[in-house]
């Protein structure tokens, strides 16, 4: 098990985040791949991952939280007990997360990636760049829990919070469509389980 600090924040990584990291990306990619190419993509994975539990925390502990971040499985958490929480302070946290990994990946795409060329460096950045703006753009799909799910349920009067649920089930069940028409049975099943959370926790109201 890793651990370490950034920013004097603590990160934890478990060893089940490497595994199902290193079978991810073994998995989609192809049959000319290298292991080195495998290895550098599931450092881009890593960091961008990082970056993006960094944002969530680095905000939650500008408001006085304690935190901490845990990778396992294909993702990551930040974990805090935010004192005095509100609903806006709560949208900022959420949505912390995925606009640095945007920023970072924007800024590695226009400024690393020309001074990489030829090099090494670029097998990382490239696949860094678009892993951190595929998987910030689809936490920022209103999915709950994802970010952008969460950031939806905040938004919405207490009376109205069901909606949230509903247009959850919606997006998941058009991911479906879209993962069995493109053959991405991957995306399909996750969709498949966004779906039936979003259905469940409607049903609990």
């Amino acid at each position: 098990m890793l651990k370490f600090n950034i920013f004097r924040i603590p990160v934890t990584v478990h060893p089940m985040f490497w595994v199902f990291m290193f079978l991810f990306v073994a998995i989609f990619a192809g049959e000319n791949a290298t292991a080195l190419g495998i290895t550098l993509k599931v450092l881009a994975f890593f960091l961008s991952i990082l970056i993006h539990e960094l944002g969530h925390a680095l905000v939650a502990r500008r408001y006085g939280a304690p935190v901490r971040i845990d990778l396992h499985g294909i993702g990551g958490q930040a974990s805090y007990l935010l004192p005095n929480s509100t609903k806006k302070k709560t949208i900022i946290i959420t949505a912390a997360g995925p606009l640095l990994q945007l920023g970072v990946a924007f800024i590695a795409l226009f400024i690393l990636a020309p001074l990489a060329q030829g090099t090494l460096a670029a097998g990382f950045i490239a696949p860094f760049v678009w892993i951190s703006i595929l998987l910030a753009v689809f936490n920022l799909l209103p999915v709950y829990p994802m970010d952008g799910g969460q950031i939806l349920y905040e938004a919405l009067p207490y009376n109205k919070k069901k909606i949230a649920f509903i247009v959850g089930v919606i997006v998941s069940a058009l991911g479906i469509f879209v993962g069995l028409i493109y053959g991405q049975i991957f995306l399909a099943i996750f969709a498949g389980l966004g779906a039936w959370g979003n259905y469940q926790r409607l049903k609990q109201g």
